[in-house]
Formats: structure tokens, C-alpha cells, sequence
């Protein structure tokens, strides 16, 4: 466990986020489970991006949202494997937008959402190619073949 500046204990990973400030994580290769803190009036950008030609993508996440968090897996023309799953609790607003563009792409997402949030959008654009989405109903997915 870390310490806050307070002395506070907290989760690795985790990150507070205060008022106006905002954090981009990219990477092709990136695969750890985050913990995000959001509060109000903060936000969270998380990009995973794999259009360098990564074959896999495995993202988890649980996020305390009071503010507003933004995550996106951007696939490349190949075949893509992603595999996501959000844990979301709070009073904030959320997207998430997975989005995989060509190949024949396997996507397997899961999401929980525990409180009510003013501002929810969770959409898979599978796009050409056969592909195949095994989604939690909150997720929309579109251009999938199964």
C-alpha cells in the first residue's frame, strides 16, 4: 500500500485525481489492471492503442468515478484479441469505446457498473472482417457478425 500526502493508505495503482486535471496512458503493449479514483470535477482519459499491429489487448479496471473517465482500445487492420473488464462504482460519467477496425477481431468484455451515473456510453465497433463479440448486455456492439 502507498501513502496519500495526507498519510492516508492507499491501493496501488490508484490514482486520485483532482480538479481540471487529466491523464493519457498510451501503449501498444500495455496490460495491467488499474484502480482510478475520479473526483468530481476530474477526468481520466485511458487509451490502449494497438494500431502498431498488437495481436492482443487485455485491459481490467475498476474506477471509483465521481468526475467523468474516458477509455479507449483502438485495435489496427489485423486481427485483433481484446479483452476487457470495467468495474465501475460512483455518481460520474463514463465512455468507453473499443474500437477495432479491420480483421477478423475477438472481443470479450465485461461490465459492472454499481451506482447511478448522469452520463453512460459503452460501444464495440467491431468493423470489417468476421468477427466475434462476447459482451456484457450494457456494451453496444455494432458491425459484428456473432
Amino acid at each position: 500500500m502507498q501513502r496519500s500526502s495526507r498519510g492516508r493508505r492507499r491501493p496501488p495503482c490508484s490514482v486520485p485525481v483532482s480538479k481540471a486535471w487529466s491523464r493519457e496512458l498510451t501503449s501498444a503493449r500495455w496490460s495491467k489492471s488499474a484502480i482510478w479514483v475520479v473526483l468530481a470535477g476530474g477526468s481520466v482519459n485511458l487509451l490502449q492503442d494497438g494500431s502498431a499491429g498488437t495481436e492482443r489487448m487485455d485491459m481490467a479496471c475498476a474506477s471509483s468515478v465521481s468526475g467523468s473517465l474516458e477509455i479507449r482500445q483502438l485495435g489496427s487492420e489485423r486481427a485483433d484479441q481484446v479483452s476487457a473488464d470495467f468495474q465501475f462504482f460512483g455518481t460520474g460519467s463514463i465512455t468507453v469505446h473499443i474500437n477495432l477496425l479491420g480483421g477478423d477481431d475477438l472481443l470479450e468484455a465485461s461490465l459492472l457498473l454499481l451506482g447511478k451515473f448522469p452520463v453512460f456510453f459503452a460501444l464495440a465497433d467491431m468493423g470489417d472482417g468476421l468477427d466475434i463479440a462476447r459482451v456484457s448486455p450494457a456494451i453496444e456492439v455494432r458491425n459484428g457478425e456473432e
